[in-house]
């Protein structure tokens, strides 16, 4: 693989790509154009804060509509069953959603994709969709690409409703994640900062949105007061400073309190200055108002967080680490990457921390982390192209550092986000040629592999799952 590519995959892994043109409230005509200024209908909230293992795999055999669920205006074929994941296929232009039920067995290969047309939807899907954690009753897609959209489907094939984060003036917010709380305020991480600060819509902050109605609310968290100006390189290695933003990116609703991962990378991502925060989650309060932070020094790039399955008040962050000497250089993404478990609620505390730079001859596992249960997390390590020229997918114990290789995959930036539920772990394999779901069973402190799960085409290999 040629370092252009290389950058060019890490940079996608990252979602830092964005843009979007639109209102923020807005409507869906039959066309699948949005209307600005009109709302969309919508009668069911999301929760993005439930836990990876939400919801009993032996559920009933006949579907299960939530109430509040729209009738009689399908868009989509019925599942006919009980809905145990979501698997996002993608070739990073264009995206399909297939279903499977709680054992990993397929309902519908392409239940969504980006041929989908009907009134209501935006057509097509972009190709920077992701799956957030997800409610348990219906499925939630983030369009993050060129549109900034939220949608939500019913298992009966209904259209709940649709929420737009960018404004019209050509803003694009990039949100990474969308949640709820436990009072029913729906929540929205904008990952951009709006360079126009005179502007109605600024970015770089959580906002708020109604998710019986799927509308925009005045609710927003500012999260300008934890950008810094740090000392990095330019392009010619030299000393600068260099403007870092908060960059919110991934959430995790723990009882009253919401925990939100922060990138802290530069304000302008593309540029030849380089440089990082250091490690860092906001603790958003009850009252959607105070902001604590969390501290991780030493590490960089903390944007991911993830709830605790059985626990409702921890998480696990993931840091990837960020070198200033540029994308993929090994000794400085080493020195500052890591995972830690938190507690957070009245006071937080770190429980375990992993630090990459503790033993250098372990495995650089921080990506696409799936919490399984205490500090156990199991984690990508992707490739140096020194020592390793593979993805391997590892347990690791946070509180002694102890790695367990659990699969090495056949290429290089081919495994994506897995999810657990119950004592299924499906983690997804774009392997050229050979894309599947790696399928394992949980028994509390090792993984057995199963028979691995071929789903969706070819020409759009899975990329990520989310547990329904």
């Amino acid at each position: 693989m040629t370092r252009t590519r290389t950058f060019l995959l890490v940079l996608t892994a990252l979602g830092l790509v964005a843009c979007g043109d639109d209102d923020s409230m807005t409507t869906l005509d039959a066309g699948g154009d949005l209307d600005a200024g009109e709302d969309v209908d919508a009668s069911s909230p999301l929760d993005g804060g439930d836990d990876q293992d939400a919801g009993d795999p032996d559920a009933g055999e006949d579907a299960h509509v939530p109430s509040l669920c729209p009738t009689g205006d399908a868009v989509l074929e019925p599942l006919g069953g009980t809905p145990g994941f979501a698997v996002l296929g993608s070739d990073y232009t264009s995206t399909t959603i297939a279903v499977l039920d709680p054992t990993g067995g397929v309902m519908a290969d392409g239940w969504v994709d980006s041929g989908t047309t009907a009134p209501g939807l935006v057509a097509p899907l972009g190709g920077d969709v992701v799956l957030p954690d997800q409610d348990g009753e219906t499925l939630v897609l983030l369009d993050r690409f060129g549109a900034d959209v939220a949608t939500r489907f019913c298992p009966e094939g209904g259209l709940v409703g649709q929420v737009r984060f960018s404004s019209g003036d050509g803003f694009g917010a990039n949100p990474h994640d969308v949640g709820q709380t436990t009072a029913g305020v729906g929540l929205a991480t904008r990952h951009e900062r709006n360079m126009d600060r005179a502007a109605a819509d600024l970015g770089n902050d959580v906002v708020g949105f109604d998710p019986d109605t799927m509308t925009r609310t005045d609710l927003r968290v500012d999260l300008d007061a934890l950008d810094e100006v740090v000392s990095g390189l330019d392009g010619e290695g030299a000393a600068t400073d260099v403007q870092i933003r908060a960059r919110p990116s991934h959430l995790a609703v723990r009882g009253d309190y919401v925990v939100v991962g922060l990138s802290r990378l530069p304000e302008n991502l593309f540029g030849d200055s380089r440089g990082h925060g250091d490690g860092r989650v906001a603790v958003i309060g009850p009252d959607l108002a105070t902001v604590e932070t969390v501290e991780l020094n030493g590490l960089a790039d903390c944007g991911v967080v993830r709830p605790v399955p059985g626990t409702t008040d921890e998480v696990i962050v993931s840091c990837n680490g960020y070198s200033d000497m540029g994308f993929g250089e090994p000794t400085g993404t080493r020195a500052t990457a890591g995972m830690a478990h938190l507690r957070v609620g009245a006071t937080n505390e770190v429980l375990a921390r992993w630090n990459a730079s503790d033993d250098e001859s372990s495995l650089l596992a921080t990506w696409s982390p799936v919490p399984m249960g205490g500090s156990l997390v199991v984690a990508i390590a992707l490739p140096d192209f020194v020592t390793t020229t593979a993805d391997d997918l590892v347990l690791v114990d946070l509180a002694t550092g102890t790695q367990t290789p659990v699969a090495t995959a056949a290429g290089s930036f081919v495994l994506g986000q897995g999810a657990l539920r119950g004592d299924v772990l499906l983690v997804p394999d774009a392997t050229e040629g050979d894309a599947r779901l790696h399928r394992f069973t949980w028994d509390g402190s090792s993984l057995t592999a199963g028979e691995a799960i071929t789903v969706g085409p070819a020409s759009l290999p899975p990329r990520a799952v989310a547990a329904l």
